[in-house]
């Protein structure tokens, strides 16, 4: 930031009497401000500052010094998470609640043990798979859901609002509401975050079994993911199955076969 003088470029000769530099550097400096107003979207002011520049700012040394890194790393996640969140809340044309989001965010880490299903929930939630809306910004491509036509095929659409979708999640409701013991309400809660907006499933139990449940369901709408027929019910019941199995191993690798009791048994 030595090119910046008072917020804003400083001229060769401004360099020249600060930094006691020779002169005949007209040139180099013509190059670097061709560079600068390029690269820089606010030139010839000063850009605000980034967040290694926050973290450089206060300096090499001193006590706390890793807490003020983490302090400063967490309120830019808190940022992108928001940015985040509203790209959420236009897709599904209304607000969401900060409680959900936070369980949504929180989910990510939580669900299941195992590394790979958890990589799932983080790019689901971070809107990381390339949706055929995304695809014809890029290409040029028709936008329309592979299995229905409709459109816009983004996430939303592809996760929860595709009217060929309807069949799967009915079928696993029905099954997480026989298993749980009470009605469990379907809505982009449950079948993009895997959190319930259904006050009916209210302990950690219940919240933990639907939240992965849900994600084993989005594995596989994953796995067909342009496919022109919808993943059937029994395939991801198969699915449940096989990871439950992974699970109690992970569980029993850590000495804790109780805790996955606590889970999994009625």
């Amino acid at each position: 930031m030595h090119m910046f003088l008072e917020e804003s470029f400083a001229s060769l000769r401004s360099l020249e009497e600060k930094f006691g530099l020779v002169r005949g550097n007209d040139f180099r400096y013509l190059q670097l401000w061709d560079f600068v107003r390029r690269q820089v979207p606010s030139f010839p002011h000063l850009p605000p500052m980034g967040i290694q520049d926050r973290i450089v700012s206060r300096g090499e040394e001193g006590e706390g010094r890793v807490s003020d890194i983490y302090k400063v790393l967490m309120r830019e996640e808190g940022s992108q998470t928001e940015e985040l969140k509203l790209k959420w809340e236009e897709e599904l044309g209304g607000e969401m609640e900060d409680g959900l989001w936070a369980e949504a965010l929180s989910r990510v880490n939580s669900t299941a043990t195992c590394a790979r299903l958890g990589l799932i929930q983080f790019k689901v939630v971070h809107r990381a798979h390339m949706t055929v809306a995304r695809m014809s910004k890029f290409f040029g491509i028709v936008d329309k859901c592979a299995r229905c036509a409709g459109g816009p095929a983004n996430h939303v659409h592809m996760f929860w609002a595709c009217p060929k979708l309807r069949g799967y999640w009915e079928g696993f409701a029905g099954v997480m509401s026989r298993v749980l013991k009470t009605r469990v309400a379907m809505g982009p809660g449950v079948e993009i975050f895997g959190v319930s907006e259904d006050l009916g499933v209210q302990g950690e139990k219940e919240a933990d079994v639907l939240a992965f449940a849900s994600l084993i369901a989005r594995r596989r709408i994953l796995l067909a993911w342009r496919d022109s027929k919808p993943p059937k019910s029994e395939t991801w019941l198969s699915d449940m199955a096989s990871f439950l199995c992974l699970e109690k191993i992970k569980f029993a690798l850590r000495g804790s076969l109780l805790g996955f009791a606590r889970r999994w048994q009625p």
